[in-house]
């Protein structure tokens, strides 16, 4: 039994892609790599509202989910 892979902070400025919200109410999300890669969950900013299918940027401190400026 091997131990569990700790996520790692997700690198300034990379693309992420929303596949689904899993607790709107949380603002949970869960994202995949735009470049592929891993999926996982986050905390996304409260004031903007996130769509499945639509590409964002996380911060490598908080994990929180932002908008990337078209």
């Amino acid at each position: 039994m091997g131990e569990a892979k700790k996520p790692q902070p997700a690198p300034d400025n990379e693309l992420w892609r929303v596949t689904e919200i899993i607790v709107p109410e949380y603002h949970i999300a869960e994202v995949e790599p735009f470049f592929g890669g891993e999926k996982r969950r986050v905390v996304y900013y409260m004031d903007k509202e996130v769509k499945v299918g639509e590409l964002y940027k996380l911060t490598a401190d908080l994990d929180e989910l932002y908008m990337y400026p078209s």
